[in-house]
């Protein structure tokens, strides 16, 4: 996985292509909550071609998903972060606020604290309905 959101630097696009400044703000935005959220998480920040960036997201190295901002469309102001979750169903959806595409990832991956063990700490358990068990500590 890549530095911390913060160091993330904008690609250089064509303007036909959008605004990767935005773009680039949205997503370290969404990454700083995700691992606020996560603290096992994980991002990377992938420039896949002119046009198109996204932020690949992990939980204790696992890849659960991405998120990507989405043009509301012709003559509508504003983006959406298009949260995709990678496993089992594979649904994508739209999101006006971070905090809304969180609270998706984390239903969908069932976020509950496990059993307290004498003398450990208490895990949170990642039960993704997309996917394999994770574990994380708090």
């Amino acid at each position: 996985m890549t530095t911390h959101p913060a160091y993330w630097k904008a690609p250089q696009w064509h303007p036909d292509f959008g605004e990767p400044e935005i773009e680039l703000r949205l997503l370290r935005a969404f990454s700083a909550q995700f691992l606020e959220r996560f603290p096992e998480g994980g991002v990377e920040l992938i420039n896949v071609e002119e046009g198109y960036m996204h932020v690949e997201l992990f939980v204790s190295g696992q890849m659960i998903g991405e998120v990507h901002i989405v043009q509301r469309g012709t003559g509508k102001p504003g983006r959406w972060y298009g949260v995709f979750l990678s496993q089992g169903k594979q649904e994508e959806q739209y999101f006006t606020a971070a905090k809304e595409g969180l609270d998706f990832i984390a239903s969908a991956c069932g976020a509950r604290r496990g059993r307290k063990r004498a003398g450990r700490a208490r895990p949170l358990k990642i039960a993704c309905s997309y996917g394999a068990s994770k574990l994380l500590s708090r």
